[in-house]
C-alpha cells in the first residue's frame, strides 16, 4: 500500500507520525511524573501528619490519657477527606482507638484488610526511624499507609496507622490523561495542517520531474520542465533539461549506430564461433591423441598385469601413464601428474613420454631417470619469462624386473597403495629421495632407488591427487582411507585386471555422487597373478 502513495502523501503520514509519537511521548512521560509526584506529596503528607500526631500523643500514651489522643487523632484527620482510617494499636496487636470512616466501631463490623507491598521511605527522601510504608487493600479501596512506632519505653511500644486512599490520586491521573489526549489531538491537527501546507510545496517540482521523466520515457523529448526556483531542485531540473537537449541529439543518430554496431558485433560473433569450433575441433584432436599415447588397454609382461585409466578434467589434461619394456630384460611404467591443466600441460606429457623413453635406453636405473628428466624439465622451464608459467610435475617411476623385484623412485609425488594378498593387509613402502621435478636446478636435484618385492596375488595401486581429493555432495573428500577400503573390497570379491580397475572407478564415482572433477585423475594398477 505505501509503496503505490505519491510523495505528498508520504510526507504528509510520515510528518503526522512523526509529530504524534513526540507528542504522545511527551504525555507519557507528562502523566508519569505528575503522578510520580502526586504519589510522593501524599506519601510525605501523611508521614507529616504521623509525626505530628505522634509527637503530640506520646506523652498522653504515657499516662494512659487514650481519650486525649481519640481527640488528637480525630482532631488531625477529621477535615481530610484522603484519611480512610486512623489507628493506634499496642505492641501485641490490639486497637486500642480508631477513627474509621468505613469501619464503625460501634457496630463490630469488619472490613477486609490485606498489605499488598512495602514501599522503601528512602526512595521518597525519608530517613526518619520507626517508620514504615506500605500498599493496603482496604475493603474495596487501594491504600496507601503511613506506619509510625511511639516508643514510650524500651519495652513499651504503640504504633500509629493512618490509611490514605488513592482515589483522589487517580481522578488526577485520569484528569491528566484527558488533558494529554487533548494536547495530542490538538498537536496532530496543527502538525497535519503545517504538513499539508508543507508537502504541498515541497512536492510539486518533484512531482514535476517525474511526469518529465515519463514523458522522456516515452521517447517525448520535446517536453519542457517548468521548476524556476534557485534551489537543489531548481538545479536538478536544469540538469534534467540539458540532459533532454543532449539525450534528443543523440537519438536522432542512436538507431542508426546501434545497427552498425549490431552489425559488427554479429560478425565478430561468427568470427568467434568459428574459430571456437576450429579450437574445439582441435582440441578433441588433441585428445584422441593424448589418449593414443597411453596404453589404456593395459599390458601384459611376464606373471604382471598391468592397467591403467587416466581422465582429464578437461578435453586435455596433466595426469600422463606410460609402459614399456626397456634394455636389461626389464619392465618400465610411471605415473605423472604435471601442474596445471589444459594445452600447456598436455604438451608437457608429450614431451615426458618421448624424455622417458630416450632416457631408459641410456640408463635402468629409476633415480638416475627421474634426475635426467628433472635436468631437460629445467631446459624447458628456463625460457619461460614468468616463473609463475613454468611446469612442474611429480612423478613415480618403477622398473619390474624378471623375478619379483621392483624397484623405484619418486619425485614429490603419493606414495602408492601396496596391498600383500597373502596377509590382506596394505604395506607402506619406504620414501625415496627427490622432490618435485623441474624445480631445482640439475646441480641440486638428487634422487634415490629403492625396491620391494611384489610376491604372488599382490596388487601397486599407482594414483594421482585426483582420486583422493575427489568429492562428494557433501564437500567430502575421498581420502585414502575410504580408497583403501575400495581396494580391499574389489579384492575379497576376486576381481583383477580391467574388472577390478573398473570396480575402483565405479565405487569412486558412487561416492561423488555426480559432482564432477576438480582435478584430473589417473590410475594405474600393477598386479602380479598367483600360479
Amino acid at each position: 500500500m505505501f509503496e503505490n502513495m505519491n510523495i505528498r502523501t508520504k510526507l504528509v503520514l510520515v510528518i503526522s507520525s512523526i509529530v504524534v509519537v513526540i507528542t504522545a511521548v511527551i504525555s507519557v512521560v507528562f502523566i508519569y511524573r505528575s503522578s510520580s509526584e502526586m504519589k510522593a506529596s501524599l506519601i510525605k503528607k501523611g508521614v507529616l501528619l504521623a509525626k505530628s500526631i505522634g509527637s503530640l500523643s506520646a506523652n498522653y500514651i504515657a499516662g494512659f490519657q487514650f481519650f486525649e489522643v481519640q481527640r488528637a487523632i480525630e482532631d488531625s484527620v477529621v477535615n481530610d477527606k484522603e484519611i480512610v482510617y486512623g489507628v493506634l494499636e499496642d505492641n501485641k496487636g490490639e486497637r486500642i482507638l480508631a477513627k474509621d470512616e468505613i469501619l464503625e466501631m460501634s457496630g463490630g463490623k469488619e472490613v477486609k484488610y490485606k498489605v499488598v507491598s512495602l514501599i522503601d521511605p528512602n526512595s521518597y527522601g525519608i530517613t526518619e526511624k520507626g517508620i514504615k510504608i506500605r500498599e493496603v487493600n482496604y475493603g474495596n479501596e487501594d491504600v496507601i499507609e503511613i506506619l509510625m512506632a511511639i516508643e514510650i519505653s524500651p519495652e513499651v511500644n504503640y504504633f500509629l496507622k493512618l490509611g490514605f486512599t488513592t482515589k483522589y490520586l487517580v481522578q488526577s491521573v485520569v484528569s491528566n490523561i484527558l488533558i494529554s489526549v487533548l494536547v495530542v489531538i490538538l498537536f496532530i491537527i496543527l502538525g497535519m495542517i503545517f504538513t499539508l501546507f508543507f508537502a504541498r510545496s515541497f512536492s510539486r517540482p518533484i512531482l514535476q520531474l517525474k511526469d518529465a521523466a515519463i514523458e522522456f520515457g516515452k521517447k517525448n523529448f520535446d517536453y519542457q520542465i517548468k521548476i524556476s526556483s534557485k534551489d537543489e531542485i531548481g538545479i536538478l531540473a536544469q540538469t534534467f533539461d540539458e540532459m533532454r537537449r543532449s539525450i534528443k541529439e543523440y537519438s536522432e543518430h542512436l538507431e542508426e549506430l546501434v545497427r552498425q554496431r549490431t552489425k559488427e558485433l554479429e560478425e565478430a560473433y561468427e568470427k568467434l564461433k568459428e574459430k571456437d569450433r576450429i579450437i574445439q575441433m582441435e582440441l578433441d584432436f588433441a585428445s584422441r591423441i593424448q589418449k593414443g599415447i597411453m596404453p589404456n588397454s593395459g599390458y601384459k609382461w611376464r606373471d604382471y598385469t598391468i592397467i591403467g585409466f587416466s581422465q582429464p578434467m578437461e578435453k586435455i589434461g596433466g595426469d600422463f601413464f606410460d609402459i614399456f619394456p626397456i634394455p636389461g630384460n626389464k619392465l618400465l611404467f610411471y605415473v605423472a601428474d604435471v601442474s596445471g591443466h589444459g594445452i600447456p600441460a598436455a604438451l608437457i606429457t608429450t614431451m615426458l613420454k618421448i624424455s622417458v623413453l630416450n632416457i631408459a635406453f641410456e640408463t635402468q636405473e629409476p633415480h638416475e631417470i627421474v634426475e635426467s628428466l628433472n635436468k631437460r624439465l629445467r631446459i624447458i622451464n628456463s625460457d619461460v619469462s614468468s616463473q609463475f608459467m613454468a611446469n612442474y610435475l611429480t612423478i613415480f617411476l618403477g622398473v619390474l624386473e624378471k623375478e619379483s623385484t621392483m624397484s623405484y623412485s619418486i619425485g614429490g609425488h603419493h606414495l602408492p597403495i601396496l596391498y600383500r594378498s597373502a596377509t590382506e593387509t596394505f604395506e607402506t613402502i619406504k620414501e625415496t629421495e627427490g622432490s618435485i621435478v623441474g624445480i631445482l636446478d640439475d646441480n641440486l636435484y638428487i634422487a634415490s632407488t629403492e625396491s620391494f618385492e611384489l610376491m604372488e596375488g599382490d596388487r601397486l595401486i599407482v594414483y594421482t591427487d585426483g582420486i583422493v581429493e575427489r568429492r562428494n555432495l557433501k564437500g567430502e573428500e575421498l581420502g585414502l582411507e575410504r580408497f583403501k577400503e575400495m581396494v580391499l573390497e574389489g579384492h575379497r570379491q576376486g576381481f583383477s585386471g580391467k574388472r577390478f580397475l573398473s570396480f575402483l572407478l565405479s565405487k569412486i564415482e558412487d561416492f561423488a555422487e555426480g559432482v564432477p572433477p576438480k582435478d584430473d585423475y589417473t590410475l594405474l594398477v600393477i598386479e602380479k597373478k598367483i600360479s
